[in-house]
């Protein structure tokens, strides 16, 4: 299976349009002349057109030199276009390939797939050469036919009814190879100067039309606290789906994404239980914690490994005794793999997967607790306010703790902290600037507490992995030296963290709690 990134933006154009002169853009040698081809694609779904309403698309096509299975997955990176990430087999099976159903697994869960619609292509691309004669674009001018319901994935595939035609339409699509965001849209503005008009929705979208399940609408800020959670669930939900294909893949990024959109939704659930029938909302949380702890011990332990290579690299070459850059990757890389392991089981458990189904159905409908149809003005900040009196209780706690028990006591404090700032950030919506405000006092305290626990982590880690190389007949020395530094930036960042703590404990940025 081959993946790359795909960078493109789509024109909807009027059928006698001429394509513009690109030539003189800016990097723009020359450009190649066109070349023909038709396309035959048959996209698959679920019944619900599940994959479709999050902007993924699974087809198999031919024509071209890339026949075959495509799976196309929203990017989690920024920029200009519309940004995704096309995965590739070349086969010529009748149903898609289980190792790209596999990276869907988390939208379509237990449900089957089956082809939705059936597109026409007639293209003509024109490549956009740089001096060097490399391709920095490629312009596709498309007559889309679009044939509702599947065809054979096949050669002769063509629909056997022309009055299934459901509309066509022309457009030019514009895609990066080697070019940058800047020639992306110095081509974007030529393209519209010659007519064309802007259309974020993929080929599919536009092809199934009204059958595409509309995303609820934002909420209104004096909404019903039901709204107002429903809303960041559906955030953060789709947070979580998205990295779910990027964490099987083994994507350090993507499980951080996938851990920390987790916590968000277990925090929101937890704040604003009143909201939701607890009878449905505890068990899911517990899942959803589980699954943090899961996630978090992949994420640690190659945060960890990162951390010790940069920190060796720093060193000065003669006080590095011995295989210690060895040894650390390899004992975190282990760690990784194993916790890896888990995640990958946690990925594929029904029970799993069933908790992302009801969260899904959750960001359209919430079952209802006590207080759902109550002003969200009213409800949420007296929910909030529950959260930051945590913050209050550990601080206290820290305070009264003793010389052994202060890193338990930090430790506690940094997730209060990252408790408020999540709760805070619920009421964004409903508050606007004092919640963000507060959100971001509280993520001051989180982050230099964040620090100092790592470095109580990592150096148990050190004692450990020096032990180990004492009893190997290594040298220890520079493991003493790393053990050194860790609890010198730890102790700063303990010093750090007074005046952060002192403006979340503040009461002046808490009145909107009142």
């Amino acid at each position: 299976m081959a993946a790359h990134p795909e960078v493109e933006t789509a024109f909807e154009v009027p059928a006698a349009a001429a394509l513009p002169d690109l030539s003189g853009l800016p990097g723009v040698a020359r450009v190649d002349g066109s070349t023909s081809v038709r396309l035959v694609a048959t996209y698959w779904d679920t019944p619900a057109l599940d994959l479709t309403r999050a902007g993924v698309s699974l087809r198999h096509r031919t024509g071209g030199d890339d026949a075959g299975w495509h799976l196309k997955l929203p990017s989690r990176a920024g920029g200009a276009g519309r940004r995704r990430t096309e995965h590739r087999v070349r086969a010529e099976a009748t149903t898609p390939p289980a190792e790209l159903l596999a990276l869907v697994r988390a939208r379509v869960r237990d449900q089957d797939v089956g082809p939705v619609v059936t597109l026409e292509t007639d293209r003509s691309t024109a490549r956009l050469l740089g001096a060097d004669g490399g391709v920095l674009a490629e312009v596709a001018d498309d007559v889309v036919v679009t044939h509702r319901g599947g065809g054979a994935a096949d050669d002769e595939a063509r629909p056997a009814d022309d009055g299934d035609v459901a509309r066509t339409w022309r457009e030019w699509e514009v895609e990066l190879v080697t070019g940058d965001d800047d020639l992306l849209t110095a081509v974007g503005e030529a393209v519209v100067g010659a007519g064309g008009t802007p259309r974020g929705a993929s080929k599919v979208q536009r092809a199934l039309g009204d059958r595409v399940p509309v995303a609820a609408a934002t909420t209104p800020a004096d909404g019903t606290a039901a709204e107002v959670l429903r809303a960041y669930l559906a955030r953060h939900v789709e947070r979580l789906l998205v990295a779910d294909a990027g964490v099987r893949e083994g994507d350090d990024d993507a499980v951080h994404d996938a851990r920390v959109a987790t916590r968000r939704v277990r925090t929101a659930l937890r704040v604003l239980r009143p909201v939701v029938d607890s009878a449905v909302s505890e068990p899911v949380r517990a899942r959803l914690q589980h699954a943090g702890r899961v996630l978090g011990a992949a994420r640690d332990a190659a945060v960890e490994r990162d951390a010790f290579a940069a920190r060796l690299a720093a060193e000065p070459v003669e006080l590095v005794l011995g295989p210690v850059a060895r040894r650390l990757a390899d004992d975190r890389e282990a760690a990784r793999a194993a916790a890896m392991a888990d995640v990958v089981t946690l990925l594929d458990d029904p029970a799993y997967l069933a908790v992302l189904g009801t969260l899904d159905a959750w960001t359209t409908a919430l079952p209802r607790g006590p207080r759902a149809d109550e002003p969200a003005s009213t409800v949420v900040p007296r929910r909030v306010r529950k959260a930051w009196r945590r913050v209050d209780v550990r601080a206290r706690a820290l305070a009264d703790a003793g010389d052994g028990q202060r890193d338990d006591a930090l430790h506690d404090l940094r997730r209060a902290a990252r408790r408020a700032r999540y709760a805070s950030e619920v009421a964004r919506e409903v508050v606007g600037r004092p919640a963000r405000r507060s959100a971001r006092r509280a993520r001051a305290v989180q982050d230099v507490l964040g620090r100092q626990h790592d470095g109580v982590v990592r150096r148990a880690t050190l004692r450990r992995v020096a032990v180990q190389a004492h009893l190997d007949g290594e040298n220890a020395f520079t493991y003493g030296r790393l053990h050194a530094a860790e609890q010198q930036d730890a102790e700063r960042a303990e010093a750090d963290a007074a005046p952060a703590l002192r403006r979340a404990l503040a009461r002046g940025h808490r009145a909107w709690m009142s």
